[in-house]
This record gives structure tokens, sequence and C-alpha cells, in this order.
């Protein structure tokens, strides 16, 4: 037993020293990269944040707060006992999942997943339980669909599509993901605890308020990173108009939109659902920051979002051909 634990410690340690070499193998090329092109990173960040303030901070502000307040007034399910956790509402989600799935759904990433997390530390969920709803609900936000999106492709109807599209490929391959990875749902150790002494509306208000300003800034924190990793990719490489639209659709949600409406009409589509649909590196950052030191593994978080890219990929394809002529 000694011998195997001293082998899991040194593979432990293998991984973490790899881990660390990889990071240092990254940020260094990058550090010096923002040195050497100094105004150039300042103007990236410009850029950033004014994607920020025109995109991000509207379309998700309202909806943190309004999730923080929903999710601190409604009565602890786990109230009900063990009973809860055998009825399901999805695959790997029981009752008292159901109102951080509803409001992820609603409200989109990251607001989803900070209430999912939420309902893990008051005991209304498992942590494989959580996992499972991170699954589902990791769509963007519909006000960032209806709003950003339809603006850029330049007409109401085809954000109400993708959105559409978006939540039916959530659902369908969350659901696929959760028994690709084998969860499990179960309730909650602390699902026959009670609540005792409630707390005052205003309390909860000022609580949402903060805490949503506090979230919003980690979100903008990522946005402006990313949107600087992919001006400099692209400065390094003298990308294509091409490879900058392949480069922000990867790593940055609002910029791969952006860029996918610049393209013609069918690939304009195609390409932004596919993008709505894997939601960017920045938001997987965002994500794991929530969840980090909580035992929440985001394996079906994954597995769902390549699921959803080649769904929305296909459906586009499908709606955009020319057969149909649906778009």
């Amino acid at each position: 037993m000694t011998i195997v634990k001293d082998l899991q410690k040194s593979s432990s340690a293998r991984k973490s020293t790899l881990k660390s070499a990889a990071i240092l193998v990254i940020s260094a090329p990058l550090a010096v990269l923002l040195l050497i092109n100094a105004a150039e990173a300042a103007e990236l960040v410009r850029g950033g944040l004014k994607i920020c303030a025109v995109s991000v901070i509207p379309a998700l502000f309202p909806f943190m707060v309004f999730s923080s307040i929903a999710s601190g007034v409604h009565p602890p399910l786990r109230r009900y006992g063990r009973a809860g956790g055998k009825l399901t509402v999805l695959p790997g989600v029981s009752v008292g999942g159901a109102l951080p799935l509803a409001l992820g759904l609603l409200c989109g990433t990251p607001s989803g997943t900070t209430c999912a997390v939420r309902s893990l530390e008051n005991g209304s969920i498992s942590d494989t339980e959580c996992s499972c709803i991170l699954a589902y609900s990791n769509s963007p936000s519909p006000a960032f669909v209806l709003g950003a999106v339809s603006a850029a492709l330049g007409g109401r109807k085809y954000g109400a599509i993708l959105l559409c599209l978006t939540l039916l490929s959530s659902l369908i391959c969350g659901a696929f993901s959760v028994r690709l990875c084998g969860m499990r749902s179960k309730s909650a150790s602390h699902s026959q605890v009670i609540v005792g002494g409630s707390i005052g509306l205003s309390t909860i208000i000022v609580r949402a308020v903060t805490s949503a300003a506090i979230a919003m800034l980690n979100v903008c924190a990522f946005v402006v990173l990313f949107s600087v990793v992919i001006g400099m990719l692209c400065l390094v490489l003298d990308a294509t108009p091409f490879v900058r639209t392949a480069l922000s659709c990867f790593f940055e949600l609002s910029s791969g939109v952006l860029a996918s409406s610049a393209l013609r009409d069918r690939a304009a589509f195609v390409c932004t659902a596919a993008t709505l649909g894997w939601s960017g590196v920045c938001v997987h950052c965002q994500v794991a920051s929530i969840c980090q030191g909580r035992g929440i593994t985001l394996r079906p978080y994954f597995v769902s979002k390549l699921l959803q890219t080649l769904f929305n990929t296909v459906a586009a394809l499908v709606l955009t051909s020319p057969r149909l002529g649906l778009i």
C-alpha cells in the first residue's frame, strides 16, 4: 500500500510539474510579445473593454442580478427530504436542481454556473448533480443572442432562430453528455436539513447586486485577456481574415460573433451558430473559475459543448440549404 501511495504521489507531482511547465511555455512568449508590441496591446485592451461595455455587460449584468435574487428567495427544495432526489426533470437532474437548471437556461452562462454552484453550497444538490446541470445550462444569454447576435446578423429573426436552436441543442446534447460520462443523479447529503431564519428582501437584493458586480468584473477580465491573446496571435501569425475569424470563434464568444457576421450570408449564419454552440475558451475559463475547488467535474460540460458545436453547425447547414430555403 505504501508503494502504491508513493507512486500516486509521484505521478501527481509529475503532472503538476508538467502543467506548470506548459503554463510557463505559453505565458513567457506572450509576455515578450506584449512588451515588444505595447502600443498594439493597449489598443487591444481598449477593444476588449469596448466589447464589454457594448455587448457583454448589457446582456449579462441584469440577468446575474435577477438569478442571484431568485436563488436567494426561493424555498429550499431540500426541506422536502430525499423524495426530491427520486424525481428527475432531466437525466441526472432531480427536482432539487430544477431551479438552477431553469435559471441557467434563462440567464445563460456564467449566471447559470453561479446558480448551480450556489445550490451546491446550500445543500440543494450534490456535486454530481451540479456537473449534470452544467451540461445543460451552458448556452449564451438569451439577451445576448437576441440583442448582439441579431444586430450582428442584421435581423431579429436570425437571433430568435439561433436562440431556439441553441437552447434545443443544449438540452439534447446535455442529455447525451450525461449518459456518455456515466453521470447519475444522487441526493444532496444535506437533503433533510431545513434552513432556519429567513433573510430580508433588502439584504438579498444588496447581496445580489454586489455578487453580480464582482462576477461581472471577473467576466470582463477574461474577455479583455482573450481579446489581447487573439490580437497577439493574429499579429504573430500575420493572420488572414479566415484565420482571424477562426481564432476569434475559438477563443472568445463576442469577438467570434462579430467576426462570423462579417462573412457572407450562409457562412455568417452557420459560423455564428457554431460559435454559439462552442461559446469560446473564454467562457470555459469563466465556468472553471467559478467551479474551482468545489469537487465539480467539468467532463459532462465539455462533452456537451463539443456536441453542441457539431449539432449547431449541422442544423444551421440544413436550415440554410438551398432546397429548404428557410433562412
